[in-house]
């Protein structure tokens, strides 16, 4: 029998230390997130028609894919809800951080070291989470974005890398919680 996926409301404080503690526990979840071994087996398949060793292609198949599969949703009545990679590829669509937590899900699982670059528009309150991955793997000297809600259009890649205009940022490390 098949189990509906549900979905979770976090009420987090102003500190981005509390949001990102909650994404890192979904992120690593045994359930739904990087424990999980559907997810593994999932994020091994995304990359499968990639030569070995070619890091750039997996990274752009990671991206390709969660633009075509995960639709940029907004949060539901203005509450900050949170899913799990997992769950968030059952239910087909999330915000900004369901897709940061999906492509840092993947990425991972394809032995990236990933962080999430939370970002203000204009200086004045926190807006936007997207993923960065490291390259190469294993002795990062450079993060490439993977900020699939940017893409304007279901199966756009042409903006792979891109990042939006920010007044500050700051990275988080997504290693477990």
């Amino acid at each position: 029998m098949e189990t509906t996926p549900t979905l979770q409301a976090y009420r987090v404080g102003e500190s981005l230390q509390d949001r990102m503690k909650i994404l890192r526990g979904l992120l690593w979840s045994p359930r739904n997130g990087l424990q999980n071994p559907t997810m593994l087996a999932l994020a091994r398949r995304v990359t499968n028609g990639c030569r070995g060793r070619d890091a750039m292609c997996e990274l752009r198949t990671i991206y390709q894919f969660v633009v075509t599969n995960v639709r940029y949703t907004g949060d539901m009545a203005s509450i900050d809800t949170f899913s799990a990679p997992l769950r968030t590829l059952q239910m087909g669509g999330e915000d900004c951080d369901g897709h940061c937590l999906v492509n840092a899900a993947l990425a991972i699982a394809n032995g990236f070291q990933a962080k999430a670059r939370i970002t203000s528009n204009r200086g004045v309150t926190w807006d936007h989470i997207y993923c960065m991955v490291g390259l190469p793997k294993g002795r990062i000297e450079r993060w490439i974005a993977l900020d699939t809600t940017l893409a304007r259009s279901l199966g756009d890649a042409s903006r792979f890398s891109h990042e939006p205009p920010r007044a500050k940022y700051q990275d988080f490390e997504l290693g477990r919680p």
